[in-house]
């Protein structure tokens, strides 16, 4: 499988050396033009659900954040 050079990117490779999990949620729902909404349905929660998981630096889920990483 291809990998999106977007996870290549200095954007992403900083926000994962800040260990900023939310932060690379949202970069990655933003490049490929999803509402929470959409992103939400993907990953079979609430739109309020990925709103959260994108404004924390820590995660709890991460189930949840690997569904999210596989959109």
């Amino acid at each position: 499988m291809p990998v999106d050079p977007l996870w290549n990117s200095t954007t992403a490779m900083q926000l994962a050396a800040q260990r900023r999990p939310g932060a690379l949620i949202r970069l990655g729902r933003q490049h490929h033009a999803w509402t929470l909404a959409v992103l939400a349905d993907r990953i079979g929660c609430s739109p309020a659900t990925v709103s959260r998981l994108e404004r924390r630096t820590g995660i709890a889920d991460l189930a949840l954040v690997h569904r999210a990483a596989r959109g």
